[in-house]
């Protein structure tokens, strides 16, 4: 938000105490930050008046794991991306970062069945992942899953028709 000083964050933290945490630290810089407590899983943006400049939700960043380092497979179902999908991207070219931990069997293992996932509720778009900088397959590290409703907006400059945007 720094950055962009008029986009709009939103958060969704199940735990109470991280989202008590986090107000009392004053890390929540309301109106272009939003923290609410809830289970990501079935979070839906409360419903606006047709009078608000709320725009629909361009980017959804998922960073969810358990205490043994795993991603939660209900957050790459089939029921929780066409939820995604959906209702929470509801512009039409709507873009998904979801991260992973990587640098064991399972959880190679793991991206490689969410990859799948996302290739079949994203159809139309593009389904592509990006390891980090540091990571290595022996000491592990982190992949990150882009998946975009839009086909060619994860293109190059270069590979978009002339006039596109993006």
């Amino acid at each position: 938000s720094h950055i962009l000083p008029e986009s709009q964050h939103v958060a969704v933290e199940i735990d109470a105490s991280v989202v008590d945490a986090a107000f009392t630290c004053g890390l929540v810089i309301p109106p272009t930050q939003q923290l609410t407590q809830g289970d990501g899983l079935t979070y839906v943006p409360p419903p606006q008046p047709p009078s608000s400049s709320q725009q629909p939700l361009e980017y959804v960043c998922i960073d969810v794991f358990d205490g043994d380092n795993i991603m939660p497979p209900e957050f790459y179902s089939m029921d929780f991306l066409q939820h995604v999908y959906t209702t929470l991207l509801s512009s039409k070219e709507g873009i998904v970062l979801h991260n992973f931990h990587t640098g064991s069997d399972k959880l190679t293992r793991q991206l490689e069945d969410a990859k799948h996932m996302y290739t079949q509720v994203f159809s139309e778009g593009t389904v592509l992942t990006v390891e980090s900088f540091r990571s290595n397959g022996s000491s592990g590290g982190n992949t990150i899953l882009v998946a975009s409703k839009s086909s060619h907006q994860l293109l190059p400059r270069e590979g978009r028709d002339e006039g596109e945007q993006g």
